[in-house]
């Protein structure tokens, strides 16, 4: 290049122009970086509001009647449009030139979701726990205080169930006994039969003996029957025995008893094994009546036979002549004429083969009793132990309170279409049981209200089958409670060993005589549960564990208990209401499928004012994936998609 005379070169300008076009290359691309990384950024503050105003629209209902969150929605097609909708308005605003952004529908997809009745109703768990944490009651149990609690009930509930055990094991020992007794029964009919068959004999009255012989027959025969059941009772005694045991052992195992309630129901199975060891000897003793009663029967039949023969020789024998002399001839001549006397039968020689027999007719003598003395007692405690565990309801409810039979609708109820299950930990199960008692309606000695929180325990389908399942509980549990406080009561025991004495005729430390006082004991705690839960429906207030003052039934009231379940309690006693009561049964529990029942609870309720409410279309979390269009502001008008991810939840 010329300028003038000079030669000029053009190599910086182009050096120039390259290293120009490197940078603004370089800062542009730098740019629409930033910009694409911007219109991400953006895109995922776009799809996080849009899901947290998704999820502003919860239930209202639902939260102010119960503190729930849940969005209700009815498909996913409505979830996608009302994302679209959250979206749209940022795709709107001034800066959408600088990111030209833009979704549609397709754009949005669910990834995943969770309801609130899914997982055994794990998300609305986790839904009452976050609000019960926030300190809305004050006075709580404590974990150690509620996990100590609910160790005691359940032991005490342990310790009930086991009495039930040992009832039946009672059971078998009264069949035994019964056994005895219609043994015992036999054998004094036969001996009696024999006797009088002996002395129809000696007084020759074949008539007389036949009637007694039969009697005799008749209760001898019974015996081998009446054997095999003795075995049979025993046998089954000594199996339930092992089985009462056993479950006893694994009740300490699998901690439903304390180790101290085990030993004292140990001790009481000791009471049992005694007794088993007793008739075992009796048993020898009763292994030889068939074969006796056998003997005596051929021997019955033989004296029959020769009874049988001389009553007939002595019906067929007909009186003759017999010549004891002739007459004087009182003139010369006259013959000596012959002087007959009328035969006499020799009725003792007849009878006599008869009578030499009576001597090996011998009745079986038996060492062993029945030790049952007083049975009109017996029964009347049956009567009103069989009648203790029965329905007794009605009898407990206040004067003139009503509970609903009416079946209430559970077709859709969560409980009835969800399976799964989940784990409570301690902490939750504190939480959800104040729940319960916080929302749910429960049983009142004056208001007539819907049992809820008794539906949530049972989940049975009328208010009354749920409070009688609840008072059966509640039974069952001051039972247990109540045979502990017995059992360590010397006073007590006493009280019981007198009226098992009076029962039996024995000694309160023969091994029927333990037996009788356990099962008085059990009767007896049995009793008053049933009036700790009628104090309770009443309004008042029960001790956990009972003293001397609290525990007022008596022994010999127990068979007074229809007129007991009428008297009021002292009012001064202090203890736990029903609504506390009602606690340690959810405490105890606490289980996936209450939490479910819950939600049936709400459900039902919130279908009073929502007819198509339903639990398992509320969505407590809703993870996405947002795709979005975009154009390269510096790259020409080429397009390009991107997607950002989401979750929101309560």
């Amino acid at each position: 290049m010329l300028q003038g005379n000079r030669r000029l070169s053009g190599a910086i300008s182009i050096f120039l122009a390259l290293v120009f076009t490197l940078c603004a290359s370089l800062i542009l691309a730098s740019v629409e970086t930033a910009r694409s990384k911007g219109a991400r950024t953006y895109l995922t503050i776009a799809a996080d509001s849009a899901a947290c105003s998704l999820f502003s629209q919860y239930h209202l209902e639902l939260f102010e009647d119960y503190r729930i969150l849940g969005l209700e929605e009815y498909s996913e097609d409505e979830i996608k449009d009302e994302m679209l909708s959250f979206i749209n308005p940022y795709m709107s605003l001034p800066v959408r030139n600088w990111y030209a952004l833009s979704t549609d529908k397709n754009g949005i997809r669910i990834t995943d979701s969770v309801r609130m009745t899914e997982n055994g109703g794990r998300p609305f768990i986790e839904n009452v726990t976050e609000y019960m944490k926030l300190g809305v009651i004050k006075g709580l149990l404590s974990e150690n205080e509620a996990a100590e609690l609910i160790t005691q009930i359940l032991d005490a509930r342990g310790v009930g169930d086991a009495a039930d055990d040992f009832s039946l094991s009672f059971k078998e020992v009264n069949r035994l006994e019964k056994v005895l007794l219609n043994l015992e029964d036999e054998i004094d009919k036969s001996t009696k039969g024999i006797n009088e068959a002996v002395s129809a004999v000696e007084s020759y009255n074949y008539t007389a003996f036949c009637r007694a012989s039969s009697k005799a027959d008749r209760a001898l025969s019974e015996i081998p029957g009446l054997t095999e059941n003795f075995y049979s009772a025993a046998d089954s005694l000594r199996a339930r025995l092992e089985t009462t045991r056993a479950e006893l052992g694994n009740k300490l195992a699998g901690g439903e008893i304390s180790a101290e309630s085990y030993e004292l129901l140990l001790s009481e199975i000791e009471s049992f094994d005694r007794y088993t060891e007793k008739n075992g000897e009796v048993r020898n003793e009763i292994g030889d009546l068939p074969e006796k009663a056998d003997k005596l029967k051929e021997k019955l039949y033989q004296l029959r036979e020769e009874a049988e023969a001389a009553e007939d020789y002595v019906n067929s024998w007909v009186p003759g002549e017999i010549l004891v002399g002739y007459t004087v001839p009182k003139t010369e001549g006259e013959k000596p004429m012959p002087i007959y006397e009328e035969e006499t039968l020799d009725i003792g020689g007849v009878w006599r083969t008869a009578v030499g027999m009576c001597a090996g007719l011998k009745p079986i003598e038996v060492s062993f009793k029945s030790g049952i003395k007083n049975p009109e007692k017996k029964s009347a405690l049956e009567s009103v132990n069989n009648l203790l565990n029965g329905e007794l309801l009605e009898l407990m409810l206040p004067s003139g309170k009503r509970i609903s039979k009416e079946a209430i609708n559970l077709s859709e109820a969560p409980s009835k279409t969800g399976s799964s299950e989940c784990e409570i930990n301690i902490i939750e199960n504190i939480l959800m049981s104040e729940y319960v008692l916080m929302f749910l309606k429960f049983y009142d000695d004056e208001k007539d209200l819907p049992l809820e929180a008794e539906y949530a325990l049972y989940g049975k389908e009328s208010d009354h089958a749920n409070l009688s399942q609840a008072a059966a509980d509640l039974v069952k549990l001051r039972t247990g409670m109540n045979l502990i406080f017995l059992l360590k009561n010397s006073a007590k025991r006493h009280e019981a060993e007198a009226m098992a004495t009076t029962i039996t005729g024995l000694a309160a430390g023969t091994p029927l005589g333990l037996i009788m006082t356990f099962f008085i004991i059990s009767v007896w705690a049995l009793a008053q549960a049933v009036l700790d839960v009628r104090d309770l429906l009443d309004g008042e207030r029960v001790q956990l564990m009972h003293d001397e003052r609290s525990f007022y039934l008596t022994a010999e009231g127990i068979l007074s208990i229809g007129t007991q379940l009428k008297k009021k309690r002292d009012e001064s006693l202090k203890g736990l209401n029903y609504r506390e009561y009602l606690r340690i049964l959810l405490l105890i529990n606490m289980k996936s499928q209450l939490c479910m029942r819950i939600m049936d609870i709400l459900q039902l309720n919130l279908r009073e004012k929502q007819e198509d409410f339903l639990m398992a279309r509320l969505y407590t979390k809703i993870d996405f994936v947002i795709e979005a269009e975009s154009t390269h502001v510096f790259y020409g008008s080429n397009k390009y998609r991107f997607n950002t991810v989401t979750s929101y939840g309560y």
